[in-house]
């Protein structure tokens, strides 16, 4: 699911939703003005993201704001982009749709000139968790190896994922770059 957001005040914003099954889920906590796009998993399977159901949003704004929901979803097994792929001189939270990984090994290079939290999320397609592929706050610049394929034993450098479809989410308060390359 993909959260479209802005906000123009000077104040805080916070986005949550909450659904029948489970608690809530903080989608944005931020001060002043935001403009971002926010992407979360929605599976029957998942113990992190969203189940399917019913949902309410709760918004806590002084100012002018804008939610926009909306679920894209892959046509075919063809479709996305396979590495190598560069997304450089972005900023703020975004939603790249869709990267196809096969089997192999991937290095994911990224780097985040903000002050606050800078995360990389991979969300399959096809449901379950979301993958957790950079975590860190501030600046930053690392890379990290991806795994596709049958399950092995990764060190804490390295994800393990399956082969498919998968969408890369962005939480980042400041300028950022991501590079994938085989």
């Amino acid at each position: 699911m993909a959260i479209k957001a802005t906000h123009k005040g000077e104040e805080g914003f916070r986005v949550s939703i909450f659904g029948e099954l489970v608690g809530e889920a903080q989608l944005i906590d931020t001060e002043g003005s935001y403009a971002g796009l926010r992407g979360v998993s929605v599976s029957l399977r998942n113990r992190t993201g969203l189940v399917p159901g019913p949902h309410r949003i709760l918004v806590q704004a002084k100012g002018p704001w804008t939610i926009n929901v909306g679920q894209v979803f892959p046509a075919d097994g063809n479709v996305g982009t396979a590495p190598s792929l560069t997304l450089f001189q972005r900023s703020g939270d975004d939603m790249e749709r869709w990267i196809r990984l096969p089997r192999g090994e991937y290095l994911i290079r990224s780097s985040h000139l903000g002050n606050r939290a800078f995360s990389v999320v991979l969300i399959n397609a096809d449901g379950g968790d979301e993958v957790l592929a950079v975590d860190n706050t501030g600046v930053f610049e690392g890379q990290r190896l991806l795994r596709v394929g049958p399950e092995s034993s990764p060190t804490s450098s390295e994800i393990d994922l399956r082969a498919g479809i998968y969408a890369l989410v962005v939480r980042a308060d400041g300028d950022w770059e991501i590079e994938i390359q085989k």
